[in-house]
């Protein structure tokens, strides 16, 4: 989303503040919801199915549960509102520049397939709960596809083309580096460190190290 961004914002401190705050917002969330599933005797490690099937239950079991499941639902739902907003902003964008589509068409056409796509992720609790991709529900497989497969891959592919593609001299200008050295720093650690650890990182989420 970089191209969104005013050019006097520097990108290193904007891509710090992101991290640092989706960091503790994580934690924070760990440190509400594991005491509460240790605390019912449930299973933390069980991907989706631990906010749709675990969670539900704790929230009958426990005083005023109706009160929290409803909020914690309700933010839920504006979370993934908002990161499908951010999400679909991508290829809408595309969309526009590489067929000259108006926003609106493509913004229904694409969402609209994005949904379709969807539909049997949500009845893999369901209807659907008999099928079964490597032996996960389609929910499951859905989310190693996309967690474990495409974003280290998407993350490989950027450092790649950030570090081998770009010319530096266009990529310092456009991260904004007040000091030469964080620029030298930065062009190694995007050419050669992160692809190294990306590849680990994809490599491990296979179970193949």
């Amino acid at each position: 989303y970089g191209s969104y961004v005013p050019r006097n914002v520097r990108l290193p401190v904007a891509g710090s503040i992101i991290a640092f705050g989706d960091t503790i917002f994580a934690i924070v969330a760990a440190v509400i919801i594991f005491p509460a599933v240790f605390s019912f005797g449930m299973s933390p490690d069980q991907g989706p199915a631990l906010a749709f099937i675990t969670l539900p239950e704790i929230f009958t079991r426990m005083t005023a549960g109706s009160v929290v499941g409803a909020a914690f639902f309700g933010l839920l739902v504006v979370a993934a509102i908002t990161s499908s907003v951010a999400l679909l902003e991508i290829p809408v964008a595309y969309a526009i520049e590489r067929w000259a589509m108006p926003r609106r068409r493509a913004t229904f056409l694409i969402g609209g397939t994005a949904f379709l796509l969807g539909v049997p992720s949500s009845l893999g609790f369901g209807p659907l709960s008999a099928v079964k991709i490597s032996g996960m529900p389609i929910l499951d497989a859905v989310d190693f596809i996309a967690s474990s497969i495409l974003a280290p891959l998407s993350g490989l592919a950027i450092a790649l083309f950030a570090g081998w593609h770009w010319r530096k001299a266009e990529a310092v200008e456009a991260v904004i580096f007040q000091r030469q050295w964080l620029a030298q720093l930065w062009r190694i650690s995007i050419r050669y460190i992160a692809p190294a650890v990306v590849i680990i990182v994809f490599l491990r989420s296979l179970i193949v190290i």
